[in-house]
């Protein structure tokens, strides 16, 4: 992965959590999770132009979190008034802040426009250790308890369990 950040979002509902990823072989596209209690969780693909340290983004495609935590994309016939509005108007315009991250702003499809922060990276996953487990049995006792921490996680993103 080229890049992830996180950060928030302003919205008219309040502010919501955000997360960027932007990978190696498609810089030109930006996927951005939006989660948060004063929204619906959501990810959004948007098209990314550059200009200098200005990037531009225009939403392309909307996915929407089912209530296992599924991110889907619904059908354009499924789009609520809302969403159609919003990827036919909103835009983006983030500005490299020189560190790594973007600050800037986006206008939603009423014109109001709204602050935008994504300039926190977790660098602390390059600290982690890789440690082999000496046998399957091992395996499977790791694999059981990480997969109860992940579950944890997620429901603290998401406030949904993970389906088994």
């Amino acid at each position: 992965m080229g890049k992830q950040l996180f950060g928030s979002v302003e919205t008219a509902y309040g502010t919501a959590s955000a997360m960027l990823c932007i990978d190696d072989d498609q810089p030109d596209q930006f996927m951005i999770h939006i989660w948060g209690s004063a929204v619906a969780n959501s990810a959004l693909l948007m098209a990314a132009t550059r200009d200098g340290k200005v990037v531009k983004l225009i939403p392309t495609v909307i996915f929407r979190v089912s209530e296992q935590g599924h991110i889907y994309i619904p059908s354009e016939a499924d789009l609520t008034q809302e969403e159609k509005l919003f990827k036919t108007h909103a835009r983006v315009n983030l500005v490299d802040n020189g560190k790594g991250g973007y600050t800037g702003e986006w206008t939603d499809s009423q014109g109001a426009t709204r602050t935008v922060r994504l300039d926190y990276t977790n660098d602390t996953v390059s600290d982690l250790e890789v440690v082999r487990c000496a046998t399957w049995s091992k395996f499977k006792s790791w694999a059981r308890v990480t997969y109860s921490v992940a579950q944890q996680v997620l429901k603290s993103v998401f406030n949904r369990p993970c389906e088994k």
